[in-house]
């Protein structure tokens, strides 16, 4: 008699096949990964024991292994133009190795009742990487840093982990296509395809050497209260550039994350000025308080134009004539010892007020200077672009001598793939230590990639995927030596904001 959970297996495993495979009348076509043999693997491993830093062997292809047979309608025969291909997923769908099928055109089948039964197919194909994936190097220690978080000693941690290697198995990571194609005795032809997954394998390897690595120097937590970031803007940004008639209000906006240390309160008083020139014009004090470490929005300022400083400000002339063009800046200006931790970057201004009978290119179409400019970038401390950060004259002999990081650039690494790779510089006279990049993230969690050693003056390319969360954020904001490790002359600019 036979048991009843045998029958059952033996029905899922039948209506299994049946789901497998294709079927339409009286031909069809089956393909899958050939079960209990490996997985295309990617070798990974970290000479040094701090980090995994080498692709091995990447230049000898990955192997495949896939089984793929299929039958052709009856009085029909296979045809040549068969094919087993291996791709990446959609939407590059790139294509990786192709498998030798060795048909027999005299046969309707292929696999089953052609004399080879079940055809296996073991062929290799060159390392491409699939769509949106960063380097096997950087998902490794990208694992290595998911597998830190929240632990009670993450340096002995990572040295374990290191030691004896993580190995991920990562499913569906390319395909694998079976075409067959069929011919009639008239000559007529068609095909039939199946695609099914591809699972692949990362080995980061381990190196016991990592257990030997010297603890990082003890890490020193930023005690100081103070402005840790500051931005302003005109709203919308095509504002700053508007030409058109007057009167004419440019509004004025910004944010300032400010760390407060517990059990305090604190009332930032500030302004925005306007300057032109020798022309000065001033908002009203605005207060915002913090009684915890956040960001917040500063308040809003309108600006008329055109400007004067002299009484109110007033329309523009009516008579016909030369515009007037009013260029300049916005700043912040603070009441009282405010301490600084960052920079803030003026926000530019170019306001062009056109004469009553001229013609307005916002209206009738003609081409005027209507771009709309783009946010500008954090600044470096010390760079052409923003005033220098001048060193105390007892603090001069210490600066000289130490390091001094900080993010220079942020770019995509092309049009389609959202890897960022982000360029970080030691400003200092000395080489600085391994440390962290963070990207922080609107929940207040942060993605964390290493960042090896960098020379004096030196800088290096560090790549960092983004979640897809912030595939449609407005604001990035990055931040080297996170949590702080390393020794710096300046720990004022290791943060970088960049608005999309």
């Amino acid at each position: 008699m036979f048991n009843h959970n045998f029958v059952a297996r033996l029905v899922a495993l039948a209506l299994a096949l049946v789901a497998a495979q294709t079927r339409a009348d009286d031909w069809w076509t089956f393909v899958r990964q050939t079960p209990g043999q490996p997985y295309p693997t990617i070798h990974v491993y970290s000479d040094d024991g701090t980090r995994w830093d080498r692709v091995g062997d990447i230049e000898q292809g990955l192997s495949f292994h896939v089984d793929a047979r299929g039958l052709c309608p009856e009085s029909w025969r296979t045809h040549p133009n068969s094919t087993l291909g291996v791709h990446t997923k959609a939407p590059a769908n790139q294509l990786v190795s192709q498998a030798s099928l060795n048909l027999n055109t005299e046969l309707r089948s292929y696999g089953p009742n052609s004399g080879a039964g079940w055809q296996v197919h073991n062929f290799k194909g060159p390392y491409v990487p699939p769509a949106y994936e960063p380097p096997p190097d950087q998902m490794c220690n990208t694992w290595l840093g998911n597998e830190l978080v929240g632990v009670a000693n993450p340096d002995q941690k990572r040295k374990q982990l290191l030691a004896n290697g993580i190995t991920k198995t990562l499913n569906g990571r390319y395909t694998a296509t079976f075409n067959l194609w069929c011919q009639a005795n008239n000559g007529a032809k068609k095909s039939k395809s199946l695609t099914t997954d591809i699972t692949a394998k990362v080995v980061c390897h381990g190196n016991p050497a990592a257990l030997n690595v010297p603890d990082p120097p003890a890490r020193r937590e930023k005690t100081d209260d103070g402005i840790y970031f500051m931005d302003i803007w005109a709203n919308p940004a095509s504002s700053a550039n508007y030409k058109g008639f007057c009167p004419k209000k440019i509004t004025f906006g910004g944010e300032i994350e400010y760390k407060v240390l517990p059990g305090r309160t604190v009332n930032l008083k500030y302004r925005y000025v306007a300057r032109r020139g020798a022309t000065v014009i001033t908002s009203d004090y605005f207060t915002t308080v913090y009684n915890t470490t956040a960001r917040k929005n500063l308040h809003s300022w309108g600006l008329d134009f055109p400007l004067h400083s002299d009484g109110p400000q007033i329309a523009a002339p009516t008579n016909a004539g030369t515009p007037d063009v009013y260029g300049g800046n916005v700043v912040l200006e603070f009441v009282g010892a405010v301490p600084f931790h960052a920079n803030l970057q003026p926000v530019q201004f170019n306001v062009t007020c056109l004469k009553e009978g001229t013609v307005n290119p916002a209206v009738s179409g003609v081409p005027g200077n209507m771009t709309a400019p783009a946010k500008p970038r954090e600044m470096l401390p010390g760079s052409p672009q923003a005033p220098a950060v001048k060193p105390q004259v007892g603090e001069a002999a210490m600066i000289a001598v130490k390091s001094d990081l900080a993010i220079r650039s942020i770019a995509p690494a092309s049009a389609r793939n959202p890897l960022l790779l982000v360029t970080i510089a030691n400003l200092g006279a000395a080489p600085s230590t391994p440390t962290q990049l963070s990207l922080l993230l609107p929940d207040g969690k942060s993605v964390r990639v290493p960042v090896g050693a960098i020379p004096a003056q030196g800088q290096l390319v560090v790549r960092l995927s983004p979640p897809a969360s912030l595939a449609s954020a407005q604001l990035l904001r990055l931040r080297v030596d996170d949590p702080d490790r390393v020794d710096e002359s300046n720990e004022a600019n290791n943060e970088f904001s960049l608005r999309r």
